[in-house]
């Protein structure tokens, strides 16, 4: 899934709303200890920024190296929110 945002801070809003998608499915935990946060069993996006503006996320369960229905429920739900108030143009999905 790529899209090109608005603006950095725009494609940083759009991770955001992915993030929250992922932990209201249970997918996220906070790891303290490593002052960072983790994604649990291995199942999260990749989140990429690319220059400015280039928004990019891939969506694989790492824990078994392919996709499980999990990604595509993931996908869907990515698929379904309102983004237009974010992006500049669609590029691909």
């Amino acid at each position: 899934m790529s899209w090109k945002v608005k603006s950095f801070t725009k494609g940083l809003r759009l991770f955001q709303l992915v993030a929250d998608i992922a932990k209201a499915e249970g997918t996220w935990h906070y790891s303290f200890s490593h002052y960072n946060s983790e994604f649990s069993n291995g199942h999260h996006p990749d989140l990429h920024l690319v220059g400015w503006n280039n928004v990019t996320i891939e969506i694989w369960t790492h824990a078994v190296g392919e996709l499980t229905e999990n990604d595509f429920i993931l996908a869907a739900k990515i698929n379904v929110l309102d983004l237009q108030h974010l992006l500049r143009k669609k590029v691909n999905l």
